[in-house]
């Protein structure tokens, strides 16, 4: 009995210890790996930190260390003295390997951040590359320019549109904003793709843009006659954009650099270019309620067809195109214009006064 006891007993402690070297083997790499997310190094430093301060701390008050230990001052066998550590001596054991985790630790870190960029990077360019490649399949295969209005096709490929945006930064969002363009599916009057609500926030497309006013010289991305309604531009990079004949209400263009834009025939309606740069931009046969033009820069933009219903919050402390506020350059271009009518009429009254002389000079 005795015998048998000692048989079960011996056989509990092994399965015991059996089961705990599985579980230290399962469960050390993922503490390991836990504690360095959590910044295990960090602890070690604060761990390191503290001994030392508490060595200094028991040195200032007189506490002797035991000799063993080696930090206090002991004699040997000898006799010989041997002074405890001093601060400069723990500095010169320590700040050596310490700098040098240091520096391993931030070149890891900057690494891994890299590789991370890298990847995503790759990530977004994978799926511009798969989007590009399946549209080009439906335009060219299934004839989705030729498509009937709500056809599946045309859901697919906005579907597929609006979800591509999400994952794209801006210089992508780019691309495919251009493709749009140049493939004829976002004009009007009938979109192939209704890109209502589209996110192109931080879009960048000016690489090609070179310098001059309104277009002349410069290219930039071509999306006159384009249904933009509700489209998202924050803080987009469009210099020399053509938004000619386009519709663009509820669509938000703040913080956006719009430089030698054109905004030809274009209404806006709720349209927001709140801290927007619109210096030399173009506004012909422009009608504008309730857009918000906050803060903008309209230094040189040509708004002599700008018509618009008179609300000072929709320009406040907006840089209109001669430098000065709203109501000043509104005062001034009255002005001006009751100057052009005086010279006009007096141009006329001195022709009719020429006409009446020459008529007497004949008779």
């Amino acid at each position: 009995m005795k015998k048998g006891f000692r048989f079960g007993f011996r056989s509990i402690r092994k399965n015991i210890k059996y089961q705990t070297k599985r579980k230290l083997k399962h469960y050390l790499p993922k503490a390991y790996k836990w504690l360095w997310s959590k910044k295990f190094h960090l602890l070690v430093i604060g761990v390191v930190v503290i001994f030392i301060s508490m060595a200094l701390f028991s040195k200032q008050k007189g506490y002797v260390w035991p000799e063993w230990t080696g930090f206090g001052d002991y004699t040997d066998q000898n006799g010989e003295f041997y002074r405890g550590k001093t601060l400069y001596d723990w500095l010169e054991l320590l700040i050596i390997p310490t700098a040098l985790g240091i520096i391993v630790w931030f070149l890891n870190k900057q690494d891994n951040a890299n590789d991370r960029i890298l990847t995503k990077d790759n990530q977004r360019q994978a799926i511009l590359d798969d989007y590009l490649n399946t549209m080009a399949t439906y335009v060219l295969e299934n004839q989705l320019c030729l498509s009937e209005k709500g056809s599946e096709i045309r859901n697919i490929a906005r579907v597929r549109t609006i979800s591509v945006l999400r994952e794209l930064d801006g210089e992508r969002k780019g691309q495919v904003l251009n493709f749009l363009s140049g493939a004829n599916l976002i004009k009007k009057p009938d979109p192939v793709i209704n890109l209502h609500g589209a996110d192109f926030s931080h879009t960048k497309f000016d690489d090609t843009f070179e310098y001059g006013p309104y277009n002349e010289t410069g290219i930039g991305i071509d999306l006159s006659n384009s249904q933009l309604q509700s489209c998202n531009f924050y803080k987009a990079s469009l210099t020399g954009a053509n938004f000619d004949n386009s519709e663009l209400a509820h669509s938000n263009f703040s913080e956006s650099c719009l430089r030698f834009a054109s905004f030809e025939n274009t209404s806006f309606y709720q349209t927001y270019f709140f801290k927007s740069d619109l210096s030399e931009t173009r506004f012909n046969n422009v009608w504008s309620k309730n857009a918000n033009f906050g803060k903008a820069n309209l230094r040189g933009a040509d708004m002599g067809d700008f018509y618009f219903l008179y609300r000072e919050w929709q320009f406040q402390d907006a840089t209109m195109p001669d430098g000065s506020s709203l109501k000043t350059w509104l005062r001034n271009y009255h002005e001006r214009e009751e100057e052009t009518c005086q010279r006009v009429q007096q141009r006329r009254e001195e022709e009719q006064r020429q006409r009446i002389k020459a008529i007497k000079n004949q008779e």
